[in-house]
């Protein structure tokens, strides 16, 4: 799971929003991940699991909720989920848009990765 920690009126977060995260959710099927935006200050409860499908260990209420679970700061942040919640990496800001989707690519594959290598050591 992708999810983009957002703020209302942040310029950076409209800008990854419009450049890179609007093309990741669309083509979310094909690269066999979910994608799904949050604004990190929003209280309201998630109407149902399927607006933000989050695992059921964190039970988070809301968006603000999710975004103190994870200690989210700073806007735009992505974080990549495994199927617990665990983070298998973090990507704080927007300072590069011309390298953001490499960037994104790159951060999804090294976070396959790790949860793939996570799953295969032995829990002792």
């Amino acid at each position: 799971m992708v999810v983009m920690f957002s703020l209302r009126g942040c310029p950076w977060c409209d800008a990854l929003r419009r450049e890179h995260f609007a093309g990741l959710i669309a083509a979310q099927q094909q690269l066999g991940i979910l994608a799904v935006e949050v604004d990190m200050t929003d209280s309201r409860a998630f109407a149902s699991p399927q607006q933000v499908p989050t695992p059921a260990s964190l039970r988070a209420d809301s968006p603000r909720d999710l975004s103190r679970h994870y200690r989210v700061r700073l806007a735009p942040t992505v974080l990549f989920l495994g199927p617990q919640g665990e983070v298998a990496d973090r990507l704080v800001g927007y300072g590069s848009p011309d390298f953001f989707g490499a960037y994104l690519e790159q951060r999804i594959a090294q976070a396959r990765s790790a949860l793939q290598a996570s799953q295969r050591t032995p829990t002792q």
